[in-house]
């Protein structure tokens, strides 16, 4: 009866345990949002590790996480961003961006910088410090979150523009480019290309450094998630449900697939496979290279992560969806834990999932102990041998040119066009107020304002 009485309570226990270890560390009563080995054993996962981030839950939540290489950075929406180990859940750094009071969009990280927007300003930090290396306000209202390269942080705006900004060359001007239509998606990079899309649905490709526009492409439907770049080749999805294959160089459609109805997620390419949600929802695995459908599982809501014989995905009611990788026949369709939100992991096997109020936790494959690298986000190809390369265009909007200098035009749809020529700078300077503007005790932009600490004292007229 002893030995019966220890086994039935030996599990309860070790729970309560890490209940009690992941209370005391972090001050958050969180422990129920935990994965428990059961939970996790209905998909053939275990739980690597768990932590904490830096949330105070009655004043803010976890804004955003992205993965890069191998560190997973996490954004809430008082400004703190921190810097977590993806293969231990250890905590590296913590940074408190901007006024918390502010809305934040990112991060968004390279190599050896991360890059965040809080209000109209735009911050870079040090990959591996933490500290902040820029920071610089636009000409009007940021759009969404920026894209990052080895020498330029590029914000794009609502008006249409795209303020590229240098990170550590102190020395140079900055410049931008300028676009037919208004920008409301993020802009995305790669090696050798700034890619970016407007309201009117064109797609734009420029090079990262040379300021110049290398082509544009125009959809049948507005582009509302940001395109991928993968190994050669820009991915991109539109409202009528087509998704495009596109040369990262040159602009030649290598393929088009029709979902059969819109498509509001980013493509995400794996190995050999590109992994398209469509609003219906169901998830279409096509081939990178030639465009051939190899499955449809109907009823997938977002694409999570893939090992390599499964991916990993949610339904609309969140439940975790685990999919053959071969076939995308459903092998366990079940709750994994309480309300929780999943990272999307184009680069390896595992899973990380985190709640608002800050837990996090990293999952794997049973059986696979050490991180299973999908093939690298490589340099854009070379075109092949014989290849006609389209000129880049070389509007007077996308040379280097001081910011200030700019004039405002008057809002003319036609003469705005920097592809029609002769057109302002900006297709929708001047005109209507910049609800963004510098000036004025109404711009939510405007000013210092605030606490610089999300986690301190604050007045009562910060909602954080």
């Amino acid at each position: 009866m002893a030995l019966l009485l220890t086994l039935i309570t030996r599990p309860a226990l070790r729970a309560a345990c890490v209940a009690a270890a992941l209370v005391a560390t972090t001050g958050v009563a969180a422990a129920g949002d935990l994965v428990t080995n059961s939970q996790a054993r209905r998909h053939g996962l275990t739980r690597q590790w768990f932590s904490q981030a830096r949330v105070d839950p009655a004043r803010s939540r976890i804004e955003s996480a992205v993965l890069e290489g191998d560190r997973l950075f996490v954004l809430t929406s008082a400004g703190a961003l921190q810097s977590f180990d993806a293969n231990t859940g250890e905590v590296m750094w913590t940074a408190v961006v901007g006024n918390p009071g502010y809305p934040s969009m990112g991060p968004v990280a390279s190599p050896t910088h991360i890059a965040v927007v809080n209000g109209g300003e735009v911050y870079v930090l040090d990959r591996t410090t933490g500290e902040v290396v820029l920071r610089r306000s636009t000409s009007s209202g940021i759009a969404a979150a920026p894209a990052i390269s080895s020498g330029y942080v590029y914000v794009p705006q609502f008006s249409g523009r795209v303020d590229a900004f240098p990170i550590t060359e102190k020395a140079v001007m900055p410049w931008h480019f300028t676009s037919a239509g208004r920008i409301f998606e993020d802009a995305v990079s790669s090696p050798k290309s700034i890619v970016w899309s407007t309201d009117r649905g064109y797609l734009y490709v420029a090079d990262p450094d040379a300021g110049s526009v290398r082509f544009r492409f125009e959809s049948t439907q507005p582009i509302v998630a940001p395109a991928t770049t993968y190994q050669g080749s820009i991915y991109a999805a539109s409202l009528d449900g087509y998704v495009y294959s596109l040369n990262e160089q040159n602009g030649a459609q290598a393929w088009r697939y029709a979902c059969g109805s819109p498509v509001t997620e980013s493509p995400v390419a794996v190995d050999d496979s590109v992994m398209v949600v469509s609003d219906e929802p169901a998830l279409h695995c096509l081939d990178a290279k030639t465009g051939e459908v190899r499955w449809v599982a109907r009823g997938v809501d977002r694409f999570v992560s893939a090992s390599p014989e499964r991916v990993y995905a949610l339904d609309r009611i969140g439940n975790m969806v685990v999919l053959d990788r071969a076939h995308g026949t459903v092998r366990s369709r079940a709750p994994i834990a309480g309300e929780y939100h999943a990272v999307l992991n184009e680069q390896t096997d595992r899973l990380y999932i985190f709640t608002d109020n800050g837990l996090l936790q990293c999952l794997h494959e049973v059986g696979l102990e050490e991180p299973k690298l999908h093939a690298p986000k490589v340099d854009a190809a070379a075109p092949a041998p014989g290849e006609a390369v389209e000129e880049p265009i070389s509007a007077q909007d996308a040379v280097e040119q001081p910011m200030e200098e700019e004039p405002e035009p008057e809002d003319d749809p036609t003469g705005n066009d920097p592809f029609l020529g002769g057109g302002a700078d900006d297709p929708f300077g001047g005109g209507a107020p910049d609800p963004f503007g510098a000036g004025g005790s109404d711009d939510p932009f405007g000013g210092a304002g605030g606490s610089d600490d999300p986690f301190g004292g604050g007045g009562g007229d910060d909602p954080f």
